[in-house]
């Protein structure tokens, strides 16, 4: 089955260019420019993964517009794509909802790993739920585990799927310094790997607030 995506880009020259790059690896495609066009889809419309730049057009305010989106499609992926003036948006995109993003200009094959990586994390999310305990019962991982902001920080960008060289980007750090505050968050909280880090994240709900850097 195709996965439905949903592109949301105020330039219409672009817009048709990640269209047609997008439809020539067999996704099915809905295109909107402006909040208004993509209201509407959203509602006749199921969508698997939204890519969007939502900046670029004074009409499109990114906190009201990617809220909207979050409002109809709770727990679908969004990735946004930012231009080098957008790049100081990129704290300001995730604390909105935002699930990943690429700068411009990008790679066709960047932007498909990047849609496919985050629907199956999102798949992989909602089996988990299926087999987490119901309230009350023991939890999985333990909750009397204290990390400190910035190893909760990278925490955070760990479950919402981000690379260690993302991570570092994304917080102003080397590579190898989120490398070493990711190996205390694995010794301190007794987990194995990447996906028990989004598990154990997750099911503390520490996504609901996720700490300044």
């Amino acid at each position: 089955m195709s996965l439905k995506v949903l592109v949301v880009e105020p330039d219409a020259a672009s817009l048709a260019g990640i269209e047609q790059l997008l439809r020539r690896r067999r996704f099915l495609v809905f295109g909107c420019e402006n909040s208004y066009t993509t209201s509407q889809l959203l509602t006749q419309q199921s969508i698997d993964v939204v890519v969007g730049d939502f900046l670029d057009d004074s009409r499109l305010c990114c906190d009201s517009f990617i809220a909207q989106i979050r409002a109809t499609l709770e727990w679908t992926p969004i990735i946004a794509l930012l231009n080098s003036f957008q790049a100081k948006h990129k704290v300001q995109y995730f604390r909105n909802g935002v699930t990943s993003y690429i700068h411009k200009p990008f790679y066709t094959t960047e932007l498909i790993a990047q849609i496919k990586s985050v629907y199956q994390q999102q798949i992989d999310f909602r089996n988990y739920l299926q087999l987490k305990p119901d309230h009350g019962e023991e939890k999985l991982f333990p909750v009397e585990v204290k990390l400190c902001p910035r190893e909760l920080s990278v925490a955070g960008l760990v479950a919402r799927g981000l690379s260690n060289a993302e991570i570092a980007q994304q917080l102003y750090l080397s590579k190898r310094t989120v490398e070493a505050h990711l190996q205390r968050v694995f010794c301190k909280c007794n987990l194995r790997n990447r996906t028990e880090i989004t598990r154990w994240f997750l099911e503390h709900q520490y996504d609901r607030v996720l700490p300044k850097s």
